[in-house]
């Protein structure tokens, strides 16, 4: 379950059970309160926040286990750019450049159909992402990435249109997960844009907002380059 700071969100406890209902936060008995409202089966928690809301929430009846939930909260923008601030004081050259970027970019050395994708992405646990070219596609299965020292690397194909003119861009979405955060970014581009022939780079783009390329060199001209895709 996904909650927003300062927001709200209901747990349902999927149970067959007729008698009355209680509640645990990390095994700490949840009060009844204009904050925590139970009716029913359903606990409806306002005012989340970060530093008391996130964990496990489990219902019981007769002293008996029935179902669980568990919270994060997404990371605001505003909250991610403090955050960034704080980790860069008091580091040395080496940390500083490790954390100052939660940046979601993606490289190709030619113009093929395999790239790689780094999320500069600090205080998480596990990180995902996938990628389609349209609605209809159906796009990829979710690939985990694999943390190295400057984040998590994603090493990607596309084969949905080899040989040909690339007339939909890829639209990937990638998600991360801590125990008590959640965050979620998206991009759009053509493989033509990031060959690091043009070196092109992709910068953050929150919820599939348009992209910035930063390069003066990208033109018209560019669009019809064919992509190679080996299989």
């Amino acid at each position: 379950m996904v909650g927003k700071e300062d927001g709200e969100v209901t747990l349902t406890c999927s149970t067959q059970f007729q008698g009355t209902v209680t509640w645990r936060h990390d095994d700490n008995p949840v009060p009844a309160s204009g904050y925590n409202v139970m009716s029913g089966h359903t606990l409806t928690l306002h005012g989340l926040d970060s530093e008391g809301s996130p964990g496990n929430y489990t219902c019981w009846g007769n002293d008996q286990l029935l179902d669980h939930s568990y919270l994060v909260l997404e990371q605001e923008e505003e909250e991610e750019e403090e955050e960034e601030e704080d980790e860069e004081e008091g580091k040395g050259e080496d940390e500083e450049e490790r954390g100052s970027s939660v940046h979601l970019s993606c490289s190709a050395k030619t113009y093929s159909c395999s790239f790689l994708c780094i999320w500069r992405l600090m205080g998480y646990d596990v990180a995902r992402v996938k990628h389609q070219r349209s609605e209809a596609s159906g796009g990829s299965s979710w690939d985990l990435g694999t943390w190295m020292q400057d984040g998590f690397h994603f090493h990607l194909s596309d084969l949905s249109s080899p040989f040909t003119e690339e007339d939909r861009p890829i639209r990937l979405t990638a998600e991360a997960l801590s125990g008590q955060r959640y965050k979620k970014q998206q991009l759009r581009f053509f493989l033509r844009e990031i060959s690091t022939h043009q070196l092109l780079h992709l910068t953050r783009s929150h919820r599939g907002a348009p992209l910035t390329r930063n390069s003066s060199s990208y033109s018209s001209s560019m669009k019809s380059v064919r992509i190679s895709c080996s299989i």
